[in-house]
């Protein structure tokens, strides 16, 4: 059949047994050195799980699970979330059990130990390397600790390799195969794949040479050992069509904005995957990876590891990418690596680029687990607690950025006034109809707090700017910051403003870009000033503005005046600008030359219904950040303003 079961037998040879006599016998040596490997292992973990602050990734996971039933997560949840739901089942359950909120990280403490031990029994290398491989940055915290939908990727995948494959023992008469290990090779990689579309792929990865190893031997195969393949193959297929199909994008999903694919944005995300994923520079980690290459070759695993990347590439590039993906690479590295040794010794140089890998990730470890422990990973934890003790109902605090999920599980039930999306629950709804994060339901309701959540400091100083305007003084801050590797990644940090008592400081209508003491107004998107006397915008900008006497009943036309350069028309053509006051949508207007223009537009009254009103712009195009200049620029804008309409009606 074209499946073996070397790994299982290895495992066998020094597995525990009762003797006759029923009593227990001493642990071999293999035995207590496993257990002591696996029993360090949980001492690096355990405390780093107890010291870790979810953040808003793994709290969306928790959120999501909690609040929707099993035929939610299956067929609307994917859509929105971009990914098979099999980690939020899994969470599901535990929420069921009345388990809390800090189960899910020890859950992944436990995927991350179950990885380990099958590492320390099965794989095919010296003892040294196998005992030393848990500790690695992946395995033992960014997919151990940090909780998410990856942290079941290591075991299923270590487990698809212990199994087994064909190519692995080349000698074996293929009709005597166990079938019954087929279908579970099989089972293993239908559950890699609903763990997320990077699981997907890399499954994909790992059955397709298995299963091309079969068709070369079909006209050798029993009738019935082909109708185990066929059939396993069929599973499998539509297994992984209806995954695809269940978390296909919704329309109105707004979970991942698709970058423009080019040659260079290829290259760019090739190099940071090359150099997170295995030892932090690109350059030195191809050179170790290519040592291993001629020995995946000879072990028929080298298009394991090929296929691996390139789809892993595609992903990245064609749809999302982020740091902690990256390290998906280095787990199908080390699949391919299993593989191979199954079928031929390793050689020296494999051998030694496993070494220098894992010995720079292991400090990496170090590192990571060291600042969990005296850092906050996350501010949510005490920024909850704060809230708690305020005893402030729940309609009267205001919470915008995505950071501020991770809040959320900490409290029974959706705590923020302005949080409604898809169905009750406290989680962020990744569609089109979310509003949390519109500045004009703040500006309306103006409510007791205000939570902003960031993740930069340009994200921090719009939400500052913002409730400064609005009447807001900050109470209390807290800090926390994702750890990646040796480093900060970014922010996962929250502010927390109160409001002032009375009517909100005077906001003026009309604003100069330049004038100092329009800056507060000037919400996002505003570069610093030039020339004196205007600023260069990014494709997307916002302003607050006072609304004028009695625009509230008659209207007011609202005046952007802007200057396209020559240059930046002959590089962009025609450019679109759109435009919307309070959330209600404006009329565009396409400037298809260089030159200046005033941007004029009715906002009816109806829509002016506070005294501080939100005017957001957005071109359609703009020049991308660049090596020489950092910033995303469309327009140059020297003023705003809002003005009474004086009676004009809305057309």
């Amino acid at each position: 059949m074209g499946f073996v079961a070397p790994a299982a037998a290895q495992a066998a040879k020094g597995a525990w047994e009762p003797p006759a006599g029923g009593r227990l016998r001493p642990l071999s040596r293999r035995e207590r050195r496993t257990a002591a490997a696996a029993l360090l292992f949980l001492a690096v973990v355990l405390p780093a799980v107890h010291f870790h602050e979810p953040w808003a990734d793994e709290a969306q996971s928790w959120l999501l699970a909690r609040d929707s039933s099993l035929a939610e997560l299956w067929t609307e949840a994917p859509r929105y979330e971009g990914s098979p739901p099999l980690w939020h089942t899994v969470l599901h359950l535990a929420a069921r059990l009345g388990l809390p909120y800090g189960s899910m990280n020890l859950l992944s403490a436990l995927l991350g130990l179950a990885a380990a031990i099958l590492l320390l029994r099965s794989a095919p290398w010296p003892f040294w390397i196998r005992a030393a491989l848990p500790f690695t940055f992946f395995l033992s915290y960014q997919y151990s600790v940090v909780a998410r939908s990856y942290s079941l990727l290591p075991p299923l995948l270590f487990g698809a390799a212990a199994l087994g494959t064909s190519w692995q023992e080349p000698d074996a008469e293929p009709n005597q195969r166990s079938a019954v290990r087929w279908w579970l090779f099989t089972l293993v990689l239908c559950l890699a794949a609903a763990t997320s579309v990077h699981g997907l792929v890399l499954s994909m990865a790992v059955w397709l040479p298995a299963n091309l190893a079969e068709v070369r031997r079909w006209k050798g195969l029993t009738q019935d050992r082909r109708r185990h393949c066929a059939a396993a193959a069929a599973v499998y297929a539509a297994v992984l069509g209806s995954l695809a199909a269940s978390a296909w994008p919704a329309p109105d999903a707004t979970f991942s904005a698709r970058p423009e694919v080019t040659w260079n944005l290829a290259a760019t995300v090739a190099a940071a995957t090359l150099a997170d994923a295995f030892t932090g520079d690109w350059a030195v980690s191809l050179v170790l990876v290519s040592w291993s290459l001629p020995f995946l070759k000879r072990g028929g695993a080298l298009a394991v590891f090929l296929l691996s990347g390139l789809f892993l590439l595609a992903v990245a590039v064609g749809v999302y990418s982020n740091a902690w993906h990256r390290g998906l690479l280095f787990l199908a590295w080390l699949v391919a690596m299993w593989i191979a040794g199954r079928r031929t010794p390793i050689t020296r140089p494999a051998l030694l680029s496993l070494a220098a890998v894992t010995g720079i990730q292991c400090c990496w470890t170090l590192r990571s687990v060291a600042w969990d422990w005296r850092e906050p990973y996350s501010g949510s934890r005490q920024a909850a607690a704060f809230l708690d003790a305020l005893k402030v109902e729940p309609g009267r605090i205001h919470a915008v950025g995505f950071s501020s999920t991770s809040l959320q599980p900490y409290f029974e039930a959706n705590r923020f006034g302005n949080w409604s999306g898809r169905r009750s629950g406290a989680f962020w709804d990744w569609s089109a109809r979310n509003r949390i994060d519109d500045p004009a339901q703040l500006l309306r309701s103006r409510p007791a707090y205000l939570v902003a959540g960031y993740k930069s400091a340009e994200e921090r100083e719009r939400w500052a700017r913002l409730a400064r305007v609005a009447g807001y003084s900050r109470a209390k801050h807290f800090d926390g910051n994702l750890f990646w590797r040796v480093s900060v990644l970014e922010p996962e940090a929250f502010d927390v403003y109160r409001l002032a008592p009375g009517a909100p400081p005077a906001a003026s209508s009309a604003l100069h870009v330049a004038d100092p003491a329009a800056a507060d107004q000037l919400i996002s998107g505003f570069h610093p000033v030039e020339g004196g006397g205007w600023r260069w915008t990014a494709r997307s900008f916002s302003a607050a503005l006072g609304r004028p006497s009695g625009a509230e009943e008659d209207g007011a036309m609202l005046t952007l005046r802007l200057f396209i350069p020559k240059k930046q028309a002959e590089r962009l053509g025609a450019m679109t600008l759109s435009a919307a006051v309070n959330g209600r949508p404006l009329e565009p207007r396409t400037f298809h030359r260089e030159g200046r223009y005033d941007y004029s537009v009715f906002v009816p009254g109806p829509v002016l219904v506070s005294n501080i009103v939100l005017a957001e712009f957005q071109f359609d195009r703009a020049v991308q950040p660049e090596k020489g200049d950092r910033r995303e620029l469309a327009a140059i804008v020297a003023s705003l303003e809002l003005t009474a309409a004086g009676g004009r009606v809305e057309p």
